[in-house]
């Protein structure tokens, strides 16, 4: 059996539905992550988890930054200081995900569009951390555009 073509400049992110919703709202402007994607992907497709999750957006990367949760505590990144400045996420929610390392990746939201339909690309589940979208992508979800 082969593998699927994948096109490795765009990622599926397995992301929870409040975070999720921020983002294509345009509130959440930065996705924290454990590890950073891989340098050459752009475009970053959003999977809202739960049991009607799929693919409901994407957003361009426009960079991913590196550090402790602290340095992001001192990153403005415009929006509401209830939150880490604007990132979309509350102080002690970051904490608890960045864990005993406190070690953590802010990939920079850059233009988002929102999906019309949901699309689950015949996946069973999203990924785990994230997967390469598949090299059709494009066209699968060209009538959710």
């Amino acid at each position: 059996e082969s593998t699927p073509a994948v096109d490795r400049t765009t990622a599926v992110l397995s992301i929870r539905p409040v975070y999720a919703d921020r983002i294509l709202a345009g509130t959440k402007t930065v996705e924290f992550r454990r590890k950073p994607l891989p340098e050459a992907v752009k475009t970053v497709l959003v999977w809202r988890t739960g049991k009607d999750g799929g693919v409901v957006g994407r957003f361009d990367v426009v960079r991913q930054l590196d550090g402790i949760v602290n340095d992001f505590l001192t990153q403005d990144f415009g929006g509401s200081m209830r939150t880490i400045r604007g990132s979309g996420i509350e102080a002690d929610a970051l904490y608890a995900y960045a864990g005993h390392q406190g070690r953590l990746v802010g990939i920079c939201i850059g233009d988002i569009t929102p999906c019309t339909k949901i699309s689950r690309f015949g996946w069973s589940a999203g990924p785990q951390n994230f997967r390469y979208a598949p090299a059709d992508w494009r066209t699968v979800l060209e009538v959710a555009w």
